[in-house]
């Protein structure tokens, strides 16, 4: 199973373009018969950037999924009712593999904080960042008590890897962020990790589950 998700940024009164992605990710989640996540990005990217997210085998079952959703005609008239909330060319789509744990048929509930760093491996330590990677992700699920998944870039920025733990609210989210900085052990293995990634590519994002 892998993550795919469709990142975009919305612009307008934060009610409306909140109603009009949740409806979105609802009408999908229905005409697809597939589980659409909507995720409000609150840090680590532009204000009004929003998620949609879902499980799906590989390439050919998302094009399955996507047949189903361009064949309706209430999908297009809702994509044109809120094509002004869209920032042109903003749109990205990624499709991200699970290195260290499967993802499961179903996505954490509304409500839910998830912790999104993405970084860029640096050529000729692939191997190293990999497995790195791993290791980091096994520590912080360990310290925080949030299982914390590593995933490698399918489509989109080759190269470029993910770490996500989902926490049950914003509280649980702020604890697990207090108790890794707090852990000697995590500091010194982000220590070991020089020369792993490319410098400047790391970057950190909180999302909150919106539908």
């Amino acid at each position: 199973m892998q993550l795919f998700s469709r990142r975009v940024h919305m612009t307008g009164p934060p009610a409306e373009v909140g109603a009009y992605a949740a409806d979105i990710a609802q009408h999908v989640s229905k005409v697809s018969g597939r589980e659409l996540a909507l995720w409000s990005v609150g840090f680590g990217a532009p204000l009004g950037t929003m998620m949609f997210a879902a499980r799906v085998e590989g390439v050919a079952d998302f094009q399955a999924m996507s047949a189903k959703v361009l064949a309706d005609a209430d999908y297009h008239a809702k994509l044109a009712t809120g094509s002004g909330y869209l920032t042109p060319g903003a749109t990205e789509d990624t499709l991200l593999q699970p290195l260290n744990a499967e993802l499961g048929d179903a996505s954490p509930p509304v409500g839910s904080v998830a912790i999104l760093t993405r970084a860029q491996m640096a050529d000729g330590h692939f191997s190293d960042a990999l497995a790195w990677g791993t290791d980091i992700a096994a520590h912080a699920t360990g310290v925080t008590g949030i299982p914390t998944m590593f995933l490698a870039s399918v489509f989109g920025e080759f190269g470029s890897v993910a770490w996500i733990g989902v926490a049950a609210d914003a509280a649980a989210s702020d604890a697990a962020n207090m108790a890794l900085w707090a852990d000697a052990d995590y500091m010194k293995k982000l220590d070991d990790a020089k020369g792993f990634f490319q410098p400047g590519s790391a970057v950190q994002m909180l999302a909150t589950r919106m539908a």
